[in-house]
Formats: C-alpha cells, sequence, structure tokens
C-alpha cells in the first residue's frame, strides 16, 4: 500500500511539473489582435483550433486592433517576443490564415522566415509567411482584412490582423514617431511629416485614391512605416516654409 501511495503521489508530482513547465511558455506576435503595442506576458493566449485567438474576442477587436499591411505577393512580415528562454519560450511557429476576419475557417500559411525555437527571455524575431494563393481579406468594416492565427510550437501565440489593398483612409500620424521626432530637434521633419499625412487625407477625400502615394495601408499601424516613406513627396520648399513659419 506504501509503494502504491508513493507511486501516486511521484505520479501527481510529474504531471504538476509538465504543467508548470508548459504554463510558464509564453510568446506573442507584433501586432497583436486586441493589443495596441507590444503585448506582456499576461497578453499571451493559447491558440486552438475551437479559440483560434485564445480568449480575445475577434468581433469587438478585428477593426480596432493595429494591422500589417500584406506586400502584393502576399508575403507579410510580424515579430514575435518571448518572454521565457529556451524552448518554453520558443519563436518559432506556424500560422493559420482567415480571410473573412470572422475566425472560422481558416488554411494553413506557409512560414518563409521563422522565429528561433530557444530564445532568450525578451528576444524579439521577424517572421516572415505568406498568406495562401488566391486569399483576399474580406473582414472589417472596411472589408479587407484578414485574421492571422499564430501558434508557436510550444502551443502559445495570438492573433494578428493582416490588411490587403493598401488605399484605405490615413489615420493621424503615429505619435510615437512624432515625439521621436520632435525629441531629435527636428521640428521641421515633424511638421511636414503632419503635412504630407494631411495631403494623403486630402486626394482621398477628393476621391483622388490613385494619387495617394504608396506607403503604408490606412488601416495598419503607420508606427510600422518610416518617416523617409512619409516625407518622400516632401521638396525642400515645403521644409523651408516650415521654417519661415517657426521664425514668425
Amino acid at each position: 500500500m506504501k509503494f502504491s501511495t508513493n507511486n501516486s503521489l511521484l505520479t501527481v508530482a510529474t504531471v504538476l511539473l509538465a504543467f508548470s513547465a508548459s504554463a510558464s511558455a509564453h510568446a506573442i506576435s507584433i501586432p497583436a489582435l486586441g493589443i495596441q503595442g507590444t503585448g506582456q506576458r499576461s497578453d499571451v493566449q493559447r491558440p486552438s483550433n475551437a479559440n483560434p485567438c485564445g480568449k480575445i474576442n475577434i468581433a469587438k477587436n478585428l477593426d480596432s486592433s493595429p494591422a500589417v499591411a500584406a506586400a502584393a505577393d502576399g508575403s507579410v512580415t510580424i515579430k514575435m517576443k518571448a518572454f521565457n528562454p529556451g524552448a518554453d519560450g520558443s519563436l518559432q511557429v506556424a500560422v493559420r490564415v482567415n480571410a473573412d476576419g470572422k475566425g472560422k475557417n481558416f488554411v494553413a500559411g506557409t512560414v518563409t522566415k521563422n522565429g528561433n525555437p530557444k530564445p532568450k527571455v525578451g528576444d524579439v524575431d521577424t517572421v516572415v509567411f505568406k498568406l495562401p494563393p488566391g486569399t483576399k481579406c474580406t473582414g472589417g468594416a472596411k472589408k479587407n482584412r484578414c485574421l492571422v492565427s499564430v501558434k508557436s510550437t510550444r502551443g502559445f501565440g495570438s492573433c494578428a490582423v493582416v490588411t490587403q489593398g493598401g488605399k484605405g483612409k490615413r489615420g493621424s500620424p503615429d505619435f510615437g514617431l512624432v515625439q521621436a521626432s520632435a525629441r531629435r530637434g527636428n521640428r521641421a521633419a515633424v511638421v511636414a511629416l503632419a503635412r504630407a499625412v494631411a495631403r494623403e487625407e486630402e486626394m482621398l477625400e477628393d476621391g483622388h485614391e490613385d494619387d495617394v502615394p504608396a506607403g503604408v495601408d490606412g488601416d495598419a499601424s503607420i508606427a510600422s512605416v518610416h518617416e523617409d516613406d512619409l516625407l518622400a513627396d516632401v521638396d525642400d520648399d515645403d521644409l523651408e516654409s516650415v521654417d519661415a513659419d517657426d521664425e514668425e
């Protein structure tokens, strides 16, 4: 009887240790559904067939979540962040794509550049994948959003929102980008950046979508765009006029 009891205790201990190791494994995508900015350990989900985005409400967060724009060839680039070292925080992932953004019918995407399966705590890796051939994102209010379930080899992750098209209405300049420029003392660049975005807004409102410079999808976070991309159409005269305004 004593032997049996010891075996039972050993079995329970083994199960608890296995559960503990599994529960400590954490990694999240950037961007992530329902998360503004970089997610924290508590934001990590456990995607599954029944709940592809974990506990996150898809319908309530699809339109409001930061998104990443797909390239013309269907390639999508995201980041993965590890909260645990080694295999427990694996940044190696598989992706599944839901074209209508409702979270029901998913098709496997192809990962062309994967993350480190044994990262250090805090590591952030770039992951590149391709949408399934023929995918047309139709989710969200503007009918251009796809939902992607991102799951690490340890079973953790999140969902990410992907957009297609690149001609949605532009939003306000990312305040982080503006503040960074201001801290560098580059006031002219800050004002020019705001003017560049304002011009794009005017073009869209006037119906001249084809004249809008290629850059970021209007539904994607402007934080992911380099400042030079938005300032490409700002010439020296623009900057001189900004300087003149500052001197008045």
